[in-house]
């Protein structure tokens, strides 16, 4: 979809103590990109998995737990348009909010440090 391959032992120059190393070809090739273009790679990946389903007009505004805090069991949502907040359970909940994220203060709120 565009994003360039970097073979970074040949297109790279990495310097030590003696100058610039010698540059050969490698098995590390990678592709770069920015991160809104990786964001939007991978929403139209998961838009066309009927298992994922994506809230909009949502914010997470806590975790749920287990009755002994040990395990996050879900989400506290808060949905713009209802002033109700809902609940959403999972097997698995993944913080990918940056370095905004309120999950040290959730986890601070359910005993954590």
């Amino acid at each position: 979809l565009g994003a360039p391959c970097v073979n970074w032992a040949i297109e790279s120059c990495f310097f030590h103590a003696w100058g610039c190393a010698k540059r050969s070809s490698s098995d590390l090739i990678t592709r770069t990109c920015s991160r809104p273009f990786l964001e939007w790679v991978v929403r139209g990946y998961l838009s066309s998995d009927r298992q994922v389903e994506f809230l909009s007009a949502t914010q997470v505004k806590g975790l749920l737990t287990d009755a002994s805090n040990s395990r996050v069991t879900g989400v506290k949502l808060g949905c713009l348009d209802d002033a109700q907040p809902q609940e959403l359970t999972s097997d698995l909940v993944v913080d990918a909010s940056g370095r905004n994220s309120q999950l040290p203060k959730w986890l601070e709120k359910i005993g954590y440090q």
